[in-house]
């Protein structure tokens, strides 16, 4: 079976030199790309869209395609046979992206998987551009509603809020001037600060549900992206791939939901737009923004997450190359010239909030088993060290620790594969049959109140959320999975001296058992705490002072 590939190592991007040369490499080859899909698309809907337009609505898809494609290549480039005989997988329309979002989905999914490594196989046995076309058996004109992940009361009552919100933050408010706060994640109470600051129409959290026209043409699809000599084979592969596997709102839906940015109601005129979200995968956002980049809006992105820096992320890199101006969690990273120190915008955790004498949780991550996109992190089967690592710090703590402590995974529903098919659940009770698995319906920020240490395994938001609520946090990672720009050594460095960073399980696990009858001890003396709010004001910053700086990137973007 092809997807077995994806159990054999060694695994090529386990190589972290050679990952880290390879996304430079498919971070040019997306410029080149996307200058010739420009002229392509262009052609295509009849428009005159430019260069970063058409970023802003493909560019996303675009890296993580590259990125899907050429770690699938490289699969199948280090067979030494390839006289196998696979059976041909029954390609239909759920193999078919939709949208951005969909095509995310289907890269995670087993069955798209097979395919796009099945048609791959067939080239390089005949080195055959025409084994790489995809026909599907038949036509499907099926709509599909995007939307939120919630009951359709909750998103109809969502929406008249919001409403209710929006018009009386516009009373008696001057049209000159309009802002539009796109999947934000600003509270109201941030909202209105920024109100009393900033004189103009605010549009907040406007609705960017749409349909997607599923129907696959491949007539549309017929342009082809021009195959130079001076490319190599995996480059005439890519742009020979291209147009049959972009989604259908940027082919055959294009216009159709063109045409939904009047439906909606959505702003027509702004000054500045800001997202921390919308820019990756809601396809209709992203149409409506680059229409109003070409009416001369500026776009101020807030840091997806926070802390520091990934060493190499697509998704970031994608941000930084699209927005006029990038708002950060601190002043520690200033690698762009676009980036503005702002702080902690998003955070839900209550400052102070734990219980010193309640449980110890441990908060745990997944990423999907086949890679989804090239960033410095445990990818696709790397996770497995990763369980092995969260598995080790457990077994390593005493039984009374164990019995006061809750695993948090990202899902609890492993049993209907919702956890990109691990099944973590059963792993982690195949394991250790008493762990006590948090329930997921419980909000994380409410969750970490009856905690009196928080475990963090990886680089992401929740660690810089915990550190920044002044909540006791001991972080462990794997530093050759999770991989930071340089710059952020000595920043950590001081994190490891104050025993709040360990480098492995079971140091973490020591020092929970040195500190656990006394947490607010350890974390309260000064060596801890200077060590904090030092890392803190780098990645992590939460003051009174945040909406203020905000405001004052949101003006200071208008005279770019």
């Amino acid at each position: 079976m092809l997807l077995n590939l994806f159990q054999k190592k060694p695994y090529h991007w386990d190589n972290k030199q050679k990952a880290s040369s390879d996304f430079f490499y498919l971070k040019e080859l997306k410029d080149k790309i996307l200058e010739e899909l420009v002229k392509k698309l262009n052609q295509l809907h009849d428009k005159n869209f430019s260069l970063r337009q058409w970023d802003i609505i493909i560019g996303y898809w675009l890296i993580k395609f590259l990125a899907v494609a050429y770690d699938r290549w490289n699969l199948i480039n280090n067979l030494k046979d390839y006289n196998y005989n696979y059976e041909e997988p029954n390609i239909d329309f759920s193999c078919l992206p939709r949208d951005s979002a969909d095509a995310e989905f289907l890269f995670y999914q087993d069955k798209w998987n097979e395919l796009f490594l099945y048609n791959l196989f067939k080239y390089f046995k005949t080195k055959n551009l025409s084994q790489l076309e995809i026909n599907p058996k038949k036509h499907d004109t099926k709509q599909i509603k995007k939307n939120t992940k919630e009951w359709k009361y909750k998103i109809i009552l969502k929406k008249i809020t919001y409403q209710i919100f929006n018009f009386f933050l516009n009373i008696l408010r001057s049209n000159k001037k309009s802002y539009t706060f796109a999947s934000s994640f600003l509270s109201f109470g941030q909202i209105l600060k920024m109100r009393l600051l900033l004189e103009g129409k605010f549009y907040y959290e406007p609705n960017f549900n749409y349909i997607v026209d599923k129907k696959y043409d491949k007539q549309s699809r017929n342009f082809k992206l021009e195959i130079k000599t001076t490319d190599s084979e995996f480059e005439k592969v890519i742009k020979y791939l291209i147009p049959y596997w972009m989604p259908t709102t940027f082919i055959e839906g294009f216009n159709n939901l063109n045409n939904q940015i009047f439906l909606n109601n959505l702003p027509k005129k702004n000054n500045v737009i800001f997202s921390a979200n919308y820019h990756f995968n809601n396809d209709l956002f992203k149409v409506w923004l680059s229409d109003q980049i070409s009416k001369h809006a500026k776009l101020v992105i807030g840091q997806h997450g926070g802390g520091p820096f990934y060493k190499y992320n697509g998704g970031q890199n994608f941000e930084l190359g699209i927005a006029d101006l990038y708002a950060t969690t601190g002043n520690g990273n200033n690698i762009n010239k676009k980036i503005r120190d702002v702080g902690q915008f998003f955070s839900k955790l209550n400052h102070n909030q734990y219980n010193p004498l309640g449980e110890l949780m441990v908060v745990t991550t997944l990423m999907p088993r086949y890679v989804f996109d090239l960033r410095s992190m445990a990818l696709g089967n790397q996770m497995k060290d990763y369980f092995k690592e969260q598995f080790s710090f457990y077994k390593n703590l005493p039984k009374d620790i164990k019995n006061k402590t809750l695993i948090r995974l990202p899902f609890l529903r492993s049993k209907i594969g919702a956890d990109y098919g691990w099944g973590i659940y059963d792993l982690w009770k195949k394991q250790f049959p008493k762990v006590t698995i948090q329930d997921t319906s419980i909000p994380y920020h409410q969750s970490v109140k009856s905690c009196r240490i928080l475990i963090q395994t990886y680089n992401s938001t929740t660690f810089c959320e915990s550190l920044a609520s002044n909540i006791p946090t001991v972080i462990f990672w794997n530093c050759e999975h999770w991989e930071l720009k340089d710059y952020t050594k000595d920043d950590i460095d001081l994190l490891k001296l104050a025993n709040i960073f360990h480098q492995n399980p079971e140091s973490a696990s020591k020092h929970v058992q040195n500190i656990w009858n006394d947490v607010f001890k350890w974390w309260n003396s000064k060596s801890v705490q200077e060590a904090r709010i030092l890392f803190c004001r780098k990645y992590a910053n939460r003051d009174q002072f945040v909406e203020k700086r905000l405001t004052n990137i949101l003006k200071e973007v208008e005279t770019l």
